[in-house]
């Protein structure tokens, strides 16, 4: 079977940028043949990250000439969000795949129906579009903590995440795509979110609860999630589902992850390559068995969390 030939944009790491594992990742299946960069002084550094894993890129700073050039199946984005309208719209008419850093979509109050209208039109040139959402694919790890607990119906849902900065908008863009993402995958929404509550009204808390009601199994389900900003790595983390929770522990000599509840571990295989690996597959037409991540979910998503970043913005008078 031939390779898929790959590009990425965003491989040199500014904050908290993966550009350069997205590209590590999918080069185990794939042949990494091109990046972009945000100007050409970055290209060399670009060139040298990707070396450091084996990977020999053309370097553009235009998607437009990459593609001419250098065609390939699939686009990995993980650049600044700013920049994933115009790149994402690129690969649409260029009929290439996409695998993007979430948020999908970040500059506007519309930002659900762009989000729409991209799932849409990548839907109807028969292209896969996914979001980098890693937590689903936590979950087997999760059945290997708690076995047969999702077999029962979801209730409630608690999260529990650390950004790297506070500002109640921010963490709240830059983090509800995480439960959001688990949540389709641990029950199919069949409505909006409801009942919108929030612990500050500080929009510049380092700290912030949201609780709603997510639309599943009629009743729905109760879903806390608190972020607290932590600057310094292991980052707390984890979730429980119906009060069965799983702490993510990181060992940073290795960053070996595991679950945690009790006295009982286990491992957690890193998800993100996990993710890569299943866009690619799905790319070559072997199905999107993560839903959490593609097609209608990311519309939905977008929707649910353009509610949760203008609910806060109103109770905080940013509106």
């Amino acid at each position: 079977m031939t390779r898929l030939r790959v590009a990425v944009a965003g491989v040199v790491r500014r904050r908290q940028g993966i550009g350069e594992h997205l590209a590590r990742f999918a080069a185990r299946d794939a042949d990494v043949v091109a990046f972009l960069g945000s100007r050409a002084a970055t290209l060399d550094e670009g060139r040298a990250v990707l070396a450091r894993h084996g990977i020999d890129a053309r370097g553009f700073t235009d998607l437009a000439e990459l593609l001419r050039t250098c065609p390939v199946d699939a686009l990995v984005i993980a650049s600044p969000a700013g920049t994933h309208l115009d790149l994402l719209e690129a690969a649409r008419d260029a009929g290439v795949h996409v695998l993007c850093e979430k948020p999908l979509v970040h500059g506007g109050p519309d930002d659900a129906a762009v989000t729409e209208r991209l799932v849409a039109g990548f839907a109807e040139r028969g292209l896969v579009l996914w979001e980098n959402c890693q937590w689903p694919f936590t979950l087997p790890a999760y059945d290997a903590l708690h076995p047969g607990a999702r077999e029962r119906p979801l209730k409630h849902f608690e999260m529990w995440l650390s950004p790297m900065a506070g500002g109640g908008a921010s963490m709240l863009r830059e983090c509800m795509s995480h439960p959001l993402s688990l949540l389709q995958v641990l029950a199919e929404p069949d409505g909006a979110i409801s009942g919108l509550l929030f612990s500050s009204r500080d929009a510049r808390a380092d700290a912030l609860e949201v609780s709603f009601r997510y639309p599943c199994g009629g009743a729905g389900a109760a879903v806390r999630v608190r972020l607290a900003a932590c600057p310094e790595q292991p980052r707390p983390a984890g979730f429980a589902v119906n009060g069965l929770r799983a702490e993510r522990r990181v060992r940073l000599a290795d960053y070996a992850l595991s679950f945690r509840h009790g006295p009982r571990e286990v491992p957690v295989p890193d998800p993100t390559p996990a993710l890569v690996l299943a866009f690619l597959a799905a790319v070559r037409g072997g199905g999107e068995a993560a839903r959490g991540v593609s097609g209608h979910a990311v519309s939905w998503r977008a929707r649910a969390l353009a509610e949760i970043v203008a609910g806060f913005e109103r109770v905080s008078g940013r509106m």
